[in-house]
């Protein structure tokens, strides 16, 4: 298997690059201006992991010779999806879905987000000044979508804390905390009521073999569903980069590491 990272992500490349070193592990660094000259030379009989942007997983999964190795299915990760599947385990299960142009708020500011699982905008709590500032944005062409694009329309959720764990061939295999009450601060590891809520979530349904979840600890210590994401394209947070890549490596190119 052959590991390739999209360059110049920053924050988000570098804990992969660390444990790749750290492992011994051939990886090949390559500019998204690249990809798609990148893919015309490869065979549908090589294996890769990719890690990069969510451009990238697009770019890559359009290619018949080797879309089909992300582990993406756009139908499995959308929100209306995950709301039929996980029902009342979704910390947003109380959210209404439509188009961009026939969302309303009234009163109390609400939170929107994408019905699409590869975001295609950043979901963010808006009050009616907020979404009608959003929705002339999208009338002046400034996102890669128009008003008839699906939206999550919810209220406002108050989370104590937010996990993301990363699953390979169906397995937790790591995570960490990622924020505490809106605000990013990173611990390591996972509790073990983390684990156990998410192994529930992975025997009830899973969108893939391989993805990433992200948990919210409600102020009453209620655990609940955020959303799921797609493995190759989710930031690692504090998440050991070594055991994922060992996992990976154990369970698609046959290596005991």
């Amino acid at each position: 298997m052959k590991f390739v990272i999209q360059n110049n992500l920053i924050k988000n490349q570098k804990p992969y690059i660390e444990a790749l070193n750290h492992l011994n592990v051939d990886y090949l660094l390559i500019d998204f201006e690249n990809i798609k000259s990148f893919l015309k030379n490869l065979s549908s009989k090589e294996s890769f992991w990719f890690f990069g942007s969510v451009g990238m997983v697009k770019e890559i999964q359009k290619d018949p010779k080797i879309g089909n190795q992300i582990s993406y299915n756009e139908e499995n990760f959308l929100f209306s999806t995950l709301k039929d599947k996980y029902k009342d385990l979704l910390v947003n299960f109380d959210a209404d879905i439509c188009s961009l142009n026939d969302a309303v708020i009234i009163g109390m500011s609400k939170f929107i987000r994408p019905n699409k699982g590869l975001k295609i905008f950043q979901g963010s709590i808006l009050n009616s000044d907020g979404l009608k500032q959003f929705k002339n944005e999208v009338k002046k062409n400034k996102f890669e979508f128009n008003l008839d694009e699906l939206v999550v329309v919810a209220s406002k959720k108050f989370i104590k804390k937010e996990y993301r764990v990363f699953i390979v061939d169906k397995k937790i295999v790591t995570g960490s905390q990622y924020m505490i009450e809106g605000k990013i601060n990173l611990s390591e590891g996972l509790p073990e009521e983390i684990i156990v809520f998410v192994m529930k979530a992975i025997n009830i349904w899973v969108p893939a073999e391989n993805f990433v979840i992200d948990i919210a600890q409600m102020y009453n210590n209620e655990l609940k569903i955020i959303e799921v994401n797609c493995i190759h394209s989710a930031g690692p947070y504090l998440a050991n980069m070594n055991l994922l890549i060992k996992s990976i490596l154990y369970t698609y190119d046959g290596e005991r590491s």
